[in-house]
């Protein structure tokens, strides 16, 4: 019931894209759980490829371990709804396909999220959801392998939030099947994005394709993953969350508004702790030393978008 509430209050200030993160990004923060990603707000028209992405990785770069799934927000009584199931979530089963073995790997984070195209990403061998132990200097190879169906407009390669690399697609601009080599002196995390652009979307029922992997973590001489901005940001978020509470009329009961601040605080808690662990020191992003060169084409036959 609290967090009915929360949600209405919430959502006559911000979209729904927003309200998806930052709701589970403060109430279930104790939980390894999900973010959904929905690529546009429903009641505007904006639609903008990075717009769920800055609340995404300032959780991952605090280390927390959070699965981002696709969500459309199809409502069929609205006059605009998108198609159910035209942003999806593919989960690497690695193993024989049960329904239990497919939510506790979504879970583990073995999964990326696509309106279209297909990505597979590898980091020494391991996928999304897995971890890479080095030490400081060390040096990893990144494949990366994608497939369209409509032209894509630009593939990167990403390392705590920052862009790293840019991934040259085939000639056709239907896929991409490259690899490099990036030096490492942090604990941090890659993932891989792909897009297209509103004009080459048909015949699939979204603004634009868009497909991006959870991240595959790399811990180097087992420093955990921290970075002081990304936490400020979401202790700055957990206020302005609190000062929307705060002014909604519908509160039912004192015992309900205390309840959800004290949820509101231990949030706020949390996330001072992690700046406080994360210090004055700066990020280093991982640098490619390597030249993007193409590979074969070979494809990782492990995912799967879901119980039918």
């Amino acid at each position: 019931a609290t967090v009915s509430i929360i949600v209405v209050v919430i959502v006559s200030v911000v979209s729904l894209t927003w309200l998806y993160f930052f709701l589970l990004f403060f109430f279930f923060f104790k939980q390894k759980t999900a973010y959904e990603i929905y690529q546009c707000d429903w009641s505007s028209d904006v639609c903008s490829s990075d717009l769920g992405f800055y609340p995404l990785y300032a959780v991952w770069n605090n280390g927390l371990p959070i699965t981002a799934v696709g969500g459309e927000d199809s409502i069929s009584d609205l006059h605009r709804s998108k198609l159910v199931g035209s942003i999806r979530t593919y989960v690497c089963i690695d193993g024989t396909f049960t329904t239990d073995r497919w939510f506790q790997r979504l879970e583990e984070g073995h999964a990326f999220v696509s309106s279209g195209p297909l990505l597979d990403l590898r980091v020494n061998g391991r996928g999304p959801g897995e971890t890479i132990k080095l030490r400081s200097g060390e040096d990893v190879t990144v494949t990366a392998r994608i497939k369209s169906i409509v032209p894509l407009d630009r593939a990167s390669l990403i390392f705590n939030g920052e862009f790293v690399a840019d991934i040259p697609l085939d000639t056709d601009r239907l896929g991409a099947n490259v690899q490099t080599i990036f030096r490492v002196e942090d604990s941090g995390w890659f993932h891989l994005r792909a897009e297209g652009k509103p004009t080459k979307r048909f015949p699939l029922d979204v603004p634009y394709v868009q497909g991006f992997t959870n991240p595959v973590w790399v811990s180097v001489d087992d420093r955990p993953v921290r970075n002081r901005v990304a936490a400020e940001y979401g202790v700055r978020w957990i206020d302005r969350l609190e000062e929307m509470a705060l002014a909604d009329p519908g509160w039912r009961s004192q015992s309900e508004i205390d309840h959800v601040m004290t949820q509101f605080g231990e949030a706020r808690g949390m996330y001072e702790e992690l700046a406080n662990q994360a210090g004055t020191r700066d990020p280093i992003v991982a640098q490619q030393i390597g030249t993007m060169r193409s590979i074969g084409s070979t494809w990782d036959a492990c995912w799967s978008d879901g119980p039918d």
